[in-house]
């Protein structure tokens, strides 16, 4: 379609067991919307133009995205708006939990929210732009959101979580752009 995408590399590690890694491609436009090319189209992903509570499809087949909440964090040097997105099948089960951070990316997600033994991961550390980003406090407030989440080659998430019982570390990775 002619867009320049950013190869992003996720992987899961639990129990020192190495899953096969997934990989995306993802866009960000002028408005700081961000966009997946899934299944040869392109769809949003996540829309910081909604309020909270709003709604709109996802690129999964009879699945729905909702705005849960916009706030400010504090790190990183600075006070960034953030906002939680939900990921929902259509019988209203909250699938996954995403917050992102204004010019950062995702600092935490939780997978399959509804069953407690399941994934879940909190945000860890990054390395953006050469630059290495730790911890977060956040204070939640009223925010309106301008744009999110650089994606530059070499860009780098860590989250850690459980699943169950069982430690496990999620890494994000940007490897490379590409035009579509």
């Amino acid at each position: 379609n002619g867009l320049t995408y950013k190869k992003v590399k996720w992987q899961n590690e639990a129990n020192s067991v190495n899953f096969s890694p997934i990989y995306e491609h993802l866009r960000v436009d002028s408005t700081g919307n961000a966009f997946i090319f899934y299944n040869t189209s392109d769809y949003i992903l996540f829309d910081f133009t909604l309020d909270i509570n709003q709604t709109y499809s996802a690129h999964l087949f009879d699945y729905y995205w909702k705005v849960l909440d916009k706030y400010n964090v504090i790190g990183f040097g600075d006070t960034l708006q953030a906002t939680d997105f939900g990921l929902y099948i259509l019988t209203n089960d909250t699938i996954v939990v995403y917050t992102l951070v204004e010019n950062f990316g995702i600092i935490g997600y939780y997978t399959y929210v509804n069953e407690i033994t399941l994934p879940r991961a909190d945000f860890w550390g990054a390395v953006i732009s050469g630059q290495d980003y730790g911890t977060l406090i956040v204070k939640k407030q009223a925010v309106d959101w301008k744009e999110f989440y650089p994606l530059h080659i070499g860009d780098y998430w860590v989250y850690e979580g459980i699943s169950g019982s069982i430690p496990i570390t999620n890494t994000v990775r940007v490897i490379g752009d590409t035009i579509m």
